[in-house]
């Protein structure tokens, strides 16, 4: 019985698990099966979960659990909000991040209450305790060698979180934060892309657990190629941690409702096909490139619009968690003509209760069409604004371009009548005696100039713009024509 006991003991304390291959990139690690492995009851969880590189069997990556046990796909979800109030807190640019109970609830879309703050302590400190430890898993493509070197880290190196009731009484300096631990923040977080670009929105809108780890695991290689292509049971059992006692015929039937999450949302291209090579089974998916080069550049512009949202509604009585959920439920454009609307009608009326208010515009309980007129009569005015400096700056850059047009042409008549001085002399000779019949007052006007200047009337139709005008006009062309 003794015998049996220990035997047991040893086959908890050490789970071996093969992979094709681990690769570098896993360091991010959304892809491993945390999520079913912490399904495990506590007590039966190994206290080492190993992974085994079948190509390389050197490397390998070690797991150990924490007090409390392996991460859960709550745990998961936590390292995600975690990742974005870092971002709007520092922009990632600090390890250390300034955090309340209260705001962790909100991102993960709970309500603020003493059961929900212990359940996000014991998962902090899931991230805390447990230990990732990289055995030979790196390649140095410079010398086409693998380097033989262990590293050892877990997710955060700690973190503190005060209650709102006892931040009440104690002083604000020691408000409570969460650390990044140093080798995971630089290479996963800060060199990890994937992570920071990924749609956190899209994420939140999955509905199971093997549809976000789909996602996640999809997301990560959809940045390198347009198209995936594995082995449907490396797929299944390495990477989303279904069972291995689970058929493949029966991990297609559930894989069909994740897989139509995707493309309704539009992160796959078209369904994935499915395909049979040496009596393995293959499946190939095709991204929607289109939406993921949206999503990398309307990253940005989205967090700072859902920011500007979150501090309007704040204003108004919502929580964090409730705009998030708002911002998933009717989209920023939505929010932003109610929160709009709102702003509208407080002129003309008396709102007591703004929140109750806005919840019932977003239902469309109200009519808009006085706000919809203003909005229209707004849009016009600033749009015969935008035709009016779109006019007077088309009027300037026209006085820029002939002005432009005249140095250049002043340029080739000086040059041409430098080149053709004699030539020049004797068109103004000519010009001077039309000049005498046609347009006395002129010709009078160039007499009187040439005497005050006490030289000849040629002479000063030769060097004054005001009387040879047409004269230079003609050379130009003449010039003109000779370029043909």
């Amino acid at each position: 019985m003794e015998k049996t006991s220990i035997t047991k003991q040893i086959q908890i304390k050490r789970s071996i698990v093969s992979l094709e291959n681990i690769a570098k990139e896993d360091i991010n690690f959304p892809e491993f099966c945390f999520g079913v492995m912490g399904k495990t009851p506590k007590d039966k969880q190994p206290e080492e979960l190993v992974f085994v590189d079948k190509r390389n069997p050197d490397a390998k990556i070690s797991i150990y659990k924490s007090k409390h046990g392996l991460p859960t796909q709550f745990t998961r979800d936590l390292r995600y909000a975690l990742i974005r109030i870092a971002q709007r807190k520092n922009n990632l640019m600090e390890r250390k991040v300034p955090i309340k109970g209260d705001e962790i609830m909100e991102e993960l879309g709970l309500s603020r209450s003493g059961k929900n703050l212990s359940i996000i302590k014991k998962h902090l400190e899931i991230l805390t305790g447990t230990n990732i430890n990289f055995q030979n898993n790196f390649f140095d493509k410079s010398t086409n060698q693998q380097i033989e070197n262990t590293v050892s880290f877990n997710i955060l190196q700690a973190f503190s979180i005060t209650s709102k009731k006892q931040m009440k009484t104690m002083d604000q300096s020691l408000e409570g934060f969460f650390m990044w631990n140093e080798y995971y923040w630089d290479k996963s977080i800060i060199n990890g892309r994937n992570l920071i670009d990924m749609d956190y929105m899209l994420y939140r809108l999955f509905d199971g657990d093997i549809t976000k780890q789909l996602y996640l695991f999809l997301n990560k290689r959809s940045y390198k190629s347009k198209t995936l292509r594995l082995e449907l049971d490396v797929l299944a059992y390495e990477k989303l941690g279904i069972s291995r006692t689970r058929s493949l015929t029966k991990i297609r039937f559930d894989l069909k409702k994740s897989h139509d999450q995707l493309l309704k949302n539009n992160f796959l291209e078209s369904l994935p096909e499915y395909s049979n090579f040496n009596e393995k089974m293959f499946i190939t998916y095709e991204f929607n490139q289109q939406l993921r080069l949206e999503v990398i550049a309307d990253e940005n512009v989205q967090l700072t619009q859902g920011m500007s949202i979150t501090n309007d509604l704040e204003k108004y009585g919502f929580t964090k968690g409730q705009v998030s959920k708002m911002i998933i439920k009717y989209g920023n454009d939505v929010i932003e003509k109610t929160i709009k609307f709102y702003e509208f009608s407080s002129k003309n009326q008396i709102i007591r209760i703004p929140k109750k208010w806005i919840l019932a515009s977003l239902d469309r309980e109200f009519d808009t069409s006085d706000f919809d007129t203003h909005e229209q009569s707004l849009f016009e005015t600033v749009k015969l604004e935008e035709l009016e400096k779109e006019d007077k700056e088309r009027k300037i850059q026209n006085e820029i371009d002939n002005k432009r047009k005249s140095e250049i042409a002043d340029a080739e008549i000086r040059e041409w009548i430098g080149n053709n001085s004699g030539s020049y002399a004797s068109l103004c000779t000519d010009y001077l005696e039309t000049l005498k019949e046609s347009n006395p007052i002129i010709y009078n006007s160039l007499l009187e100039k040439s005497r005050k200047l006490k030289v000849s009337a040629l002479q000063t139709l030769m060097d004054n713009k005001i009387y040879n005008t047409e004269i230079r006009s003609n050379i130009y062309t003449m010039i003109q024509k000779s370029k043909f």
